[in-house]
């Protein structure tokens, strides 16, 4: 009478065990904003928040060029001529993030429209 008992327990474990892991299972759902020509796109709160999170880890200055970090960016994209505000497309840094850049899907496809509406907008320090 007391192993039906343990058995009994020991499902009743198990399923409890089975739930749990079964309720912890989650996708994130990342949400992307939408980005228009007509939003206004700032260096400082939508460019280098993107190169923090995706690119400084290695475009640090000593790692790779172009210095990315928030104090060195703007100077590094500016003085390296990474950027062509007369067409977006043909800026190096574009070309990097579009084709040639050694991390495929470094950065998502809002981030890299967001670095585009900033370079058409004349990439201003702001």
């Amino acid at each position: 009478m007391n192993q039906p008992n343990n058995f009994k327990i020991f499902q009743c474990f198990a399923i409890v065990i089975t739930a749990l892991i079964t309720c912890s299972c989650y996708y994130d759902v990342i949400i992307e904003e939408e980005v228009t020509a007509t939003t206004q796109i700032s260096f400082s709160e939508d460019v280098i928040p993107v190169f923090k999170s995706s690119c400084v880890s290695c475009h640090d200055g000593i790692i790779s060029y172009p210095n990315l970090t928030s104090a060195n960016a703007y100077q590094s994209l500016i003085s390296g001529n990474y950027i062509n505000t007369d067409d977006a497309s043909s800026s190096t840094l574009i070309q990097k993030l579009n084709e040639d850049h050694p991390f495929e899907g470094a950065i998502t496809s809002t981030e890299l429209q967001k670095i585009i509406l900033w370079i058409n907008q004349g990439a201003l320090d702001n």
